[in-house]
């Protein structure tokens, strides 16, 4: 079993493609899948937005971590309604 976004399809080639270069990240599973693709979208050089009331992880305590100490290190970490004000101009 694979868990980052990058494994098993052509992601990052549809996302040059597009000239994309900031993703903004959402998922179930933040020690997991979430977890797996921030790190692998972090050493692949994409700007990242992770929106923490768009994960959810069975444990709760390891969420808040996730969130408040890890991926703070390689992403902007905000909640839905901050990141709309954020697009705002």
């Amino acid at each position: 079993m694979r868990n980052s976004a990058f494994t098993g399809i052509e992601l990052e080639v549809l996302l040059k493609t597009f000239g994309l270069n900031h993703l903004v990240i959402t998922g179930f599973a933040t020690s997991c899948a979430v977890l797996s693709t921030v790190r692998e979208a972090a050493d692949r050089d994409y700007a990242m937005t992770v929106l923490n009331d768009c994960c959810n992880d069975r444990d709760e305590e390891v969420h808040k971590m996730l969130m408040e100490k890890i991926f703070t290190k390689q992403a902007e970490v905000m909640n839905v309604s901050e990141w709309e004000k954020s697009l705002s101009i």
